[in-house]
């Protein structure tokens, strides 16, 4: 039988970021310890932007620091970075998580006090999703520009997104593909979750309030044609 070891969440989380993946998958390849100026030399990021992965990784027990100390070499001594004592030992292909979050997912639909977590970690993605896109005006927007962003958002993340008229209920987020497939469909509470998590950061992020209200009322997980949610202004 396959047990879920106790800590999958947390490397999960650890491990969601696509940059913090690529270090450690680095750190994992490398024939020995590798040091802060190996890693820039590898990656087009400022030495500050590393040490902020390579800190989460090694709180989540990924990796593990050690100082070098050269001979003749005045100053502190440089660190290097290992596999630490929770290093996944799996070989996951580049940019693919599937696997690890099948194991989230599964450990997640098993404790149920994590799912908050998660959905937490959904809406954090999505502020961060929000923050990161290019050319959006500064300053709050109004709802209806925000879910237009969000929509814009989606679809660069690889999910058919489009926004219809709420029918009398603000605006409708209208999804022809899931952006989880085909993780949805074996675990679509937890999924639609995460997702709603997401959409609901994104448009924090943009409006600066919380002045709406999301409702699901369709799933391609659950069968249905297109997932929909409703973004409704909650009353002033």
């Amino acid at each position: 039988m396959f047990v879920i070891p106790p800590d999958t969440f947390g490397t999960a989380r650890a491990l969601a970021d696509p940059t913090r993946f690529e270090v450690y998958s680095r750190i994992a390849e490398a024939d020995g310890p590798v040091t802060v100026k190996d890693l820039t030399r590898w990656f087009s990021l400022h030495h500050s932007a590393i040490r902020v992965h390579l800190r989460r990784l090694e709180e989540a027990g990924l990796i593990t620091a050690e100082a070098v100390h050269r001979s003749g070499v005045v100053g502190r001594p440089e660190l290097s970075f290992r596999l630490g004592p929770r290093a996944v030992n799996i070989q996951l292909p580049p940019r693919n998580l599937q696997f690890l979050a099948q194991l989230a997912l599964e450990y997640c639909a098993a404790n149920d006090s994590n799912t908050e977590g998660l959905a937490a970690f959904g809406e954090e993605w999505g502020r961060r999703v929000a923050r990161e896109l290019p050319a959006v005006p500064k300053g709050p927007l109004p709802l209806a520009a925000a879910v237009e962003v969000a929509a814009a958002a989606l679809r660069g993340l690889g999910c058919a997104a489009r926004i219809e008229n709420g029918e009398g209920r603000g605006l409708a987020l209208i999804e022809g593909s899931c952006l989880f497939s085909p993780l949805s469909s074996s675990h679509a509470p937890v999924v639609c979750q995460v997702h709603q998590a997401l959409i609901r950061g994104m448009l924090l992020e943009l409006t600066g309030s919380n002045g709406f209200l999301l409702d699901h009322v369709a799933s391609l997980a659950l069968g249905h044609r297109t997932c929909r949610t409703q973004i409704i202004p909650s009353a002033s």
